[in-house]
């Protein structure tokens, strides 16, 4: 239990934890709000070693110990009560680093002092707390009663058979939803094959493609003829089939982010958030945009200094559409927020803030998700499913686990 926790206020982790927003594809509202989510890695420690993840060849520390962990709840908790104005709510994420189920002590004690500052109303809005995904590699007994508590997890395939989980899926609840998610290499892929295959084995799909060093033209092309290639396969399935397969997509998920993005219905618009929205705490407790962008340029402060307040004054009108000259005239502006940072650094076309590879993705995927729409539209039962899934966005994607 937390210091000073009173007896009886939290004994581990409650029924079932309120649920923040989910990592990647973050759902933005018109209006950018304050700060409200704050990615934490406590340890770059894994298991996996994959060759496109952002901690590859750095040092691998000692795991950040649990009071430091509050200590950041703490201060990102002060730096919301001090917000004149404030967000809706406020998100702690464990995220991947490192494979956070290696230090599940932490998660879970995380998860307890979240739910104590919840009970004790020391955060002027409502905090929540959840492990964005796990490898689940391994799957030691107090992911299990993290994840049936919570009523979600996302695990992240990194190309192995959705088939080799099952047997490790089998020990949650019914009741607990589980997301496959695969990024998509630079190597040709049957999108639908593997969706399908996903969905054999977890409730929910999600797949996107990784931001790897150097990114190419070549690379935005692949991505998106086999995105227009599943779309294209997807339109001859029947209503039930196709409404069937967008209702179990993720919100994380490329297709439905992008179906999302041209309907007006769904009240958000594509923008990055991160500095703004949201930002990350490595394990040197050093604070960033996201996972992602581990720049010295874009380091945005620590614990010991808080944020650096100049920070947002110089990056962000570099991140909004239309701040470059290339965006001049583009007809996907309206729902296009700018280059994502990482992406334009790896970019070696690009100038560290712009990336005419990611435009060329981005600008293809658009009109391949616009002549999707247009085949659809007169198919109420497949537009149905297209407007649950913005219904759930619009409830400030609030994940609904299955019924008991």
């Amino acid at each position: 239990m937390p210091d000073g926790v009173p007896d009886g206020v939290s004994n581990g982790l409650p029924d079932r934890l309120p649920i923040g927003l989910h990592n990647g594809g973050v759902p933005m509202i018109q209006r950018i709000p304050t700060l409200q989510m704050v990615c934490v890695s406590d340890s770059r420690q894994c298991n996996a070693g994959c060759p496109y993840c952002p901690s590859r060849g750095l040092p691998v520390k000692e795991r950040l110990p649990l009071p430091d962990l509050r200590r950041l709840v703490d201060y990102f908790v002060a730096h919301t009560n001090r917000a004149a104005e404030k967000p809706r709510d406020l998100s702690f994420v464990m995220n991947t680093l490192g494979e956070p189920t290696l230090g599940i002590e932490n998660v879970l004690g995380v998860a307890d002092y979240v739910a104590y500052i919840n009970n004790s109303g020391g955060c002027a809005v409502p905090v929540y707390f959840f492990m964005s995904s796990t490898n689940l590699l391994e799957a030691p007994e107090g992911v299990v009663d993290y994840a049936n508590r919570l009523g979600y997890l996302t695990v992240s395939l990194h190309g192995r058979p959705a088939a080799e989980f099952a047997e490790r899926l089998c020990r949650f609840d019914d009741r607990v939803t589980t997301e496959g998610s695969q990024v998509m290499l630079k190597t040709p892929m049957d999108l639908l094959a593997r969706y399908r295959e996903i969905m054999e084995h977890f409730d929910l799909a999600s797949l996107y493609p990784v931001k790897a060093a150097d990114m190419t033209l070549s690379d935005a092309a692949l991505w998106v003829e086999e995105f227009s290639e599943c779309f294209r396969v997807l339109e001859a399935l029947s209503d039930a089939e196709l409404a069937d397969f967008l209702g179990r997509l993720s919100f994380n998920d490329t297709i439905m982010n992008e179906l999302r993005l041209l309907c007006v219905d769904a009240r958000m618009f594509h923008k990055c958030g991160a500095g703004i929205f949201s930002l990350q705490v490595t394990p040197e407790m050093e604070f960033y945009p996201c996972m992602f962008s581990q720049y010295p340029d874009l380091r945005m402060g620590d614990i010991e200094t808080g944020i650096d307040p100049a920070w947002l004054e110089r990056f962000e009108p570099r991140r909004r559409a239309g701040a470059e000259p290339e965006c001049a005239g583009c007809e996907i502006v309206s729902v296009c927020g700018g280059c994502c940072l990482d992406w334009a650094r790896k970019d070696p076309l690009g100038n560290g803030f712009f990336s005419p590879t990611e435009c060329a993705y981005r600008r293809g995927l658009v009109k391949a998700a616009k002549r999707f729409l247009a085949s659809v539209e007169d198919r109420p039962q497949v537009m149905g499913a297209i407007r649950k899934h913005l219904d759930l966005c619009n409830q400030d994607w609030r994940h609904k686990t299955k019924e008991k």
